[in-house]
């Protein structure tokens, strides 16, 4: 099960909340197969909360979204052509920072 790496993206305000979105969408994923996210990071507005999607659907989150990381129990599984959003309740600088780390799903996964 190879380590795939880091993806991350910076925040842009979503015009129809008016708060920080990152996407990472499969041109910037760049991965060719599914695969696992086992771990992310999250920088964003001090006292703000960021939520995480997978095609628009609530996969994770943390009402610590200024500074945290977190390796999931479960990895999040992606397949791939699928799109991760992250969202948070600010729009206050500084710019919100998104990064996963990929790995290869294993074959008995």
């Amino acid at each position: 099960m190879a380590d795939l790496g880091y993806r991350d993206g910076k925040g842009a305000i979503d015009p129809l909340t008016g708060f920080w979105t990152v996407t990472l969408d499969p041109s910037t994923l760049s991965l060719p197969d599914d695969f696992l996210i086992y771990r992310m990071y999250v920088e964003g507005p001090v006292g703000s909360m960021v939520v995480v999607y997978v095609d628009g659907v609530k996969t994770s989150g943390t009402p610590n979204g200024w500074l945290n990381e977190w390796d999931p129990n479960q990895p999040i599984y992606v397949r791939r052509g699928q799109q991760i959003q992250a969202k948070w309740n600010s729009n206050v600088t500084p710019a919100t920072l998104f990064r996963i780390w990929a790995k290869e799903i294993p074959d008995n996964y």
